[in-house]
């Protein structure tokens, strides 16, 4: 009888012991972010690559964990049930039955998630390997357990791709006050944040220098008097417009009229590039990137000359005053 005991014993043992590792182990892949696990992929950490997968198969991680904690969590109790049945009676069953929910409550859930949230790469590393092997193993089950939780959830109207989970701005500005509050972010860190979500936002015309605040050469100008402008102001480039009107036909640039004093603004000047008021901040700063535009002549919704913008503006609204020898 004896050798029973320790069957019984040994068996609800493990149970305790797998639903620890099940329990720890969702704690442990749900904390892990993916700037983690690029991390651990990159230094070539042991099961990162299973991690990544995991992390990437939430879904299914998460059904393969539950499935795996709930048989253990129900066999438990029922080898508890079976031994004190046999070994003491009906009237102790109650008794064990409510030992047995504390130990699984303290020893399979509140320790090892407690544990495994402090140690989420260490808990992670450990039990990868066997809920990678598991999810694989039990893959056409998993997918018809997700596949009936998913209509179910689409009927209450909820979402069920892990990929369309929202952050909001504010959620990400809190997170960015707690780094800050406890040093591990400096508060210009902190700033330039809270002006990327800004400048998210933004139009070119928010961005903009005035059109009454822009300087613009004649095309008619004689080549002397503008390296003579250009010269006193410290200008790189410069819209051109046409004589006697505010129409942009020209950008001058600078290191392109050294020692030129002979001809007209007209004679070296290239062709502007423009964009609208109304456009993208954001759109705008890729376009000028890609084509290598410093400078773009900014529109207003009847297609006349409003002002400029340059690459330093928009980069300004992000990391704020940038000053250079001219300022």
């Amino acid at each position: 009888m004896d050798w029973i005991i320790i069957v019984y014993l040994a068996a609800i043992t493990f149970c305790l012991y797998m639903s620890g590792r099940f329990s720890g182990t969702e704690t442990a892949l749900t904390a892990l972010d993916k700037i983690d696990i690029s991390k651990m992929v990159n230094n070539g950490e042991k099961h990162a690559e299973k991690i990544e997968y995991l992390k990437e198969h939430m879904d299914q991680t998460i059904t393969t964990i539950l499935v795996g904690n709930n048989v253990v969590n129900v066999a438990a109790p029922t080898l508890v049930t079976v031994m004190v049945k046999d070994l003491v009676g009906n009237w102790a069953v109650s008794i064990a039955s409510g030992i047995l929910t504390l130990v699984l409550l303290v020893f399979g859930e509140i320790t090892p998630k407690g544990f495994s949230l402090k140690n989420k790469k260490r808990f992670s590393k450990k039990n990868a390997g066997m809920i990678y092997y598991m999810s694989l193993g039990l893959k056409p089950f998993i997918k018809a357990l997700n596949w009936i939780s998913d209509v179910l959830i689409n009927r209450l109207g909820g979402k069920t791709d892990f990929d369309e989970m929202e952050v909001s701005e504010s959620e990400v500005m809190h997170l960015a006050t707690m780094l800050e509050e406890k040093g591990i972010i400096k508060n210009i860190e902190k700033k330039i944040l809270q002006r990327v979500f800004w400048f998210g936002d933004q139009k070119v015309k928010n961005v903009k220098v005035l059109k009454e605040e822009t300087y613009a050469l004649d095309s008619n100008l004689p080549l002397k008097e503008a390296t003579d402008f250009i010269k006193e102001h410290g200008f790189t480039r410069l819209p051109v417009i046409e004589h006697d009107s505010e129409e942009v036909i020209g950008i001058l640039y600078s290191k392109e009229i050294i020692g030129k004093e002979k001809g007209m603004v007209k004679e070296q000047m290239r062709e502007p590039h423009f964009v609208s008021n109304d456009d993208d901040i954001t759109e705008a700063f890729k376009w000028m990137r890609k084509n290598r535009i410093h400078q773009a002549v900014v529109r207003d919704e009847d297609g006349e000359f409003d002002g400029i913008i340059t690459l330093e503006d928009i980069l300004e609204e992000l990391v704020g005053e940038i000053y250079d020898e001219f300022d």
